[in-house]
């Protein structure tokens, strides 16, 4: 467990150099609705935008269909794992 005494003496300055690239970063964000992974309860989109070293980067948005209010559930992903909306949620 990382505490305030692991931080490195320069991560601020590393943060904030960090920050400053990546708001000079065009993101081009890409909302595209995947019929196939969508259900009766839910929409599924694949998200991309492009970040530092203009990488594409992609994402999994799923969004309940009856409208209310609904927990927040972030999963990110591992080493050598599949981030499939259809493999996260039965």
């Amino acid at each position: 467990m990382t505490t305030v005494n692991d931080i490195p003496a320069d991560f601020e300055i590393f943060w904030n150099r960090a920050k400053r690239e990546l708001g000079a970063v065009d993101p081009q964000y890409k909302l595209t609705k995947v019929d196939s992974l969508s259900t009766h309860s839910r929409d599924c989109y694949l998200v991309e935008m492009r970040s530092l070293g203009n990488i594409l980067v992609h994402a999994w948005l799923m969004t309940p269909k009856k409208p209310g209010k609904y927990p927040a559930v972030l999963t990110v992903q591992g080493y050598a794992t599949n981030m499939m909306p259809d493999m996260m949620f039965q």
